[in-house]
């Protein structure tokens, strides 16, 4: 790259992001903790439940979205603690 008459290089560094995905898949020690649907969870504080939202798969847009492709056969997206991989 040339930037103010100097020429410049930089290491790049790539992974195919599906190829990355598909390996998390694969991975037997990740594979049960990943989540493939959305949830809607709720506690009871004594009188009633209250929904609450702790990850982006318990959050409305994911709900919305999976009962609007419900008829559909696809994996929304998975998720694992810090990771979150959308796949469409």
């Amino acid at each position: 790259m040339t930037y103010e008459d100097k020429s410049w290089d930089f290491e790049v560094y790539y992974r195919d992001l599906w190829e990355w995905a598909a390996d998390l898949l694969r991975d037997p020690r990740l594979f049960p903790h990943l989540t493939f649907d959305a949830q809607r969870l709720s506690k009871f504080d004594g009188e009633k439940f209250v929904r609450f939202i702790d990850e982006p798969y318990t959050a409305d847009a994911f709900w919305d979205l999976q009962v609007c492709i419900r008829a559909v056969p696809t994996m929304l997206c998975f998720q694992m603690s810090c990771l979150l991989v959308a796949i469409a």
